[in-house]
């Protein structure tokens, strides 16, 4: 079996042959002991080199254990490999963007986590998870977790749906936006209660009537942004007194498709909206390019405020007011908590919540006033 020619990538090749010599072990081809380096770099088609620091890494793993003059030591066998502590290799990214949008959406996040990650010989891989169907999703989370066996995975502003069905199958992972009120993972995510109150804040400040303030999210089938439409309903209540029924209307539930659709019925309406409050940056883009191509005057005839930033956000015209993210207390924490499940730490349960800063960009003012 020849492991140097497998499929191009930045993985390390001896991690290749590390992953080929565990997977014999778990299939039986290998029991008792590990013949000697020269039967292995002719079986597995690489140099010495490759199999010395995989069968370094493998020791380290607990996998396989070495005696000076004897042969290397099976300590995990088949039935038991799964059961020993296996640091991971790769870290997977998943997220509903592009592979390069979703490393770029928090750069410098990522940046600094491929550093750590390189560090420790371990390959952060993106890959991009978005299924209209349960058995779509469940087909193509299948292949990930196939594909990379030992693996932690980040779940990047991910659904509901697919942080369910890593939790079911027993992944470690951590959520890395909100987390679903059905799975234990640790969360690292903006503290969404203080965003939005500062940004109604900010709107009733400028002159805008609450009445006339909408929150524009994506429709989730799961609980996802149930928390975040809850706080905006509330947020409102506790400001004007106004009952929680008449209050959910002001939430415009989208499914990407029919964005457009619905921002043409409420602005075309007799007493449209003055402001728009969007929970996904990816929305806020939208909204203002497509409005603003259409003549639309933004703040004038609606102020919008992002409840968070992207690099794209710095060459859009106007200016979106919104919050940055991620702050450095933000990165310390994410990076800290993922180290600490590469290391075997399967705590679960807690949420760590940040205040983002806020960028008073070009796209609020007063609704009464004329630019």
């Amino acid at each position: 079996m020849s492991v140097a020619n497998h499929t191009i990538s930045r993985q390390p090749l001896w991690s290749k042959v590390a992953e080929a010599i565990e997977a014999d072990i778990v299939d039986g081809h290998w029991s008792g002991s590990l013949p000697g380096e020269h039967q292995l770099t002719n079986h597995y088609g690489v140099g010495r080199r490759s199999i010395r620091t995989a069968l370094q890494r493998l020791e380290e793993r607990g996998i396989i254990g070495s005696s000076p003059g004897k042969s290397r030591q099976i300590l995990a066998d088949k039935a038991g490999v799964s059961s020993v502590s296996i640091m991971p290799d790769h870290v997977l990214l998943i997220s509903p963007y592009a592979e390069e949008q979703g490393i770029t959406k928090s750069r410098i996040l990522f940046n600094r986590t491929f550093e750590e990650l390189s560090k420790r010989g371990i390959q952060l891989v993106p890959r991009r998870v978005e299924a209209k169907t349960a058995k779509a999703l469940d087909r193509n989370l299948g292949q990930l977790k196939e594909q990379f066996p030992h693996s932690v995975w980040v779940l990047h502003d991910c659904s509901g749906a697919v942080q369910r069905w890593c939790q079911k199958r027993g992944e470690r992972a951590l959520v890395l936006g909100v987390g679903d009120p059905e799975v234990s993972f640790i969360s690292v995510d903006m503290d969404a209660e203080e965003v939005i109150s500062r940004s109604i804040s900010c709107l009733e400040k400028v002159g805008h009537d609450l009445s006339k303030v909408m929150m524009l999210m994506r429709r989730d089938p799961g609980k996802l942004n149930q928390t975040a439409c809850d706080l905006f309903v509330e947020e409102l209540r506790q400001r004007t007194f106004e009952d929680t029924s008449s209050l959910k209307k002001r939430i415009l539930l989208h499914d990407e498709a029919n964005l457009i659709d619905l921002l043409r019925e409420k602005l075309g309406k007799k007493d449209p909206p003055t402001a728009l409050l969007c929970w996904r940056t990816h929305d806020a883009i939208r909204v203002v390019t497509f409005l603003t191509h259409q003549g639309v005057s933004i703040p004038k005839n609606l102020s919008v405020i992002s409840c968070g930033s992207s690099p794209t956000m710095e060459f859009i015209h106007p200016s979106i007011t919104r919050f940055l993210s991620p702050t450095l207390d933000y990165e310390r924490c994410f990076l800290h908590q993922l180290i600490q499940l590469l290391e075997g730490d399967n705590s679960s349960g807690r949420n760590y919540r940040f205040v983002p800063e806020f960028l008073e960009g070009e796209t609020v003012t007063n609704p009464q006033i004329v630019i």
